[in-house]
C-alpha cells in the first residue's frame, strides 16, 4: 500500500511540475547557454558532492520505491561525460538494487513473501535459477521482460546466492547504464538529434514500451480473472 501511495504521489508531483513548467514559461530558459552555465556552476561549486548524493539518496530511494532511475544516469552523463558518469551511475544503480535485494531477503522478508511469494514470476525465476543461475540473472537484467523494480525484490525471495546475484547484476546492467550515460553526453555536445544511435535507441525504447504495455495488460487480465473466480 505504501509503495502504491508513493507512486501516486510521484505521478501527481510530475503532473504538477509539468503544468508549472509550461504555465510559468520556464521552458524559455531551457537553452544551450543556460544549460551550459548550470553544468559549469554545479561542477565548479559542488564537485563530487553531487555524485555522492545520487548514489546514497536518489538511486537508493528510487530503487526501493520502484521509480525509474534512467533519468539520473542521463543527467550524470550530461554533467560528467561517459567515463566518470558511467562509474557513478553504475555504482548508484548497483547500490540501490543490492539494497532492495537485502530488504526482501532479510529485513522485510515476510512482507515481500506475501506480495510476491506465490506469484508465478517467482516460481519461474526459481526454476531457471536452479538450472542456470548466473546466466538467468544476466539475461533478466539485459532484457526487460521483468521490470527492474520487481526483479530487485523477487530475487531476494529465491535461493540464489548473494555473491552470484551481485556479479550477475553488475554485469547485466552495464549496457543500459552505458547507453543512458552516453545519451547524456550527446545532449551536452548537442549531437543527440544528429546521432545515429538516437534512431536505434528510439526503436529499442518503442519495442520495450510495447512489451511493458502487453505485460501490464496481461497481468491486469490475470488479476481480473482471479477476482472473478474468488467471487
Amino acid at each position: 500500500m505504501t509503495q502504491k501511495i508513493m507512486r501516486i504521489m510521484f505521478l501527481l508531483l510530475f503532473i504538477l511540475f509539468t503544468f508549472l513548467f509550461y504555465y510559468t514559461k520556464a521552458y524559455t530558459y531551457l537553452n544551450s547557454d543556460t544549460i551550459s552555465f548550470v553544468r559549469t556552476y554545479l561542477i565548479t561549486n559542488f564537485g563530487l558532492i553531487i555524485p555522492v548524493m545520487f548514489i546514497l539518496i536518489l538511486y537508493l530511494f528510487f530503487n526501493i520505491f520502484g521509480f525509474p532511475t534512467m533519468y539520473f544516469s542521463i543527467l550524470l552523463g550530461y554533467l560528467y561525460g561517459v567515463s566518470f558518469g558511467f562509474i557513478i551511475a553504475w555504482a548508484g544503480m548497483l547500490s540501490g538494487i543490492i539494497f532492495s535485494f537485502l530488504l526482501s531477503r532479510y529485513l522485510f522478508r515476510e512482507l515481500f513473501v506475501r506480495k510476491f511469494g506465490k506469484k508465478e514470476i517467482t516460481k519461474q525465476l526459481e526454476e531457471h535459477l536452479e538450472k542456470r543461475h548466473f546466466s538467468t540473472i544476466i539475461l533478466t537484467r539485459l532484457f526487460f521482460v521483468i521490470p527492474y523494480n520487481i526483479q530487485n525484490f523477487v530475487y531476494g525471495l529465491t535461493s540464489v546466492k548473494f555473491s552470484i546475484y551481485i556479479i550477475g547484476t553488475a554485469i547485466g546492467i552495464i549496457p543500459i547504464t552505458l547507453l543512458n550515460v552516453y545519451l547524456g553526453q550527446l545532449l551536452f555536445q548537442g549531437n543527440l538529434l544528429n546521432a545515429g544511435v538516437t534512431k536505434i535507441f528510439g526503436i529499442i525504447s518503442l519495442i520495450l514500451f510495447i512489451i511493458i504495455i502487453f505485460y501490464i495488460l496481461k497481468k491486469l487480465i490475470h488479476i481480473k480473472k482471479n477476482n472473478k473466480q474468488l467471487q
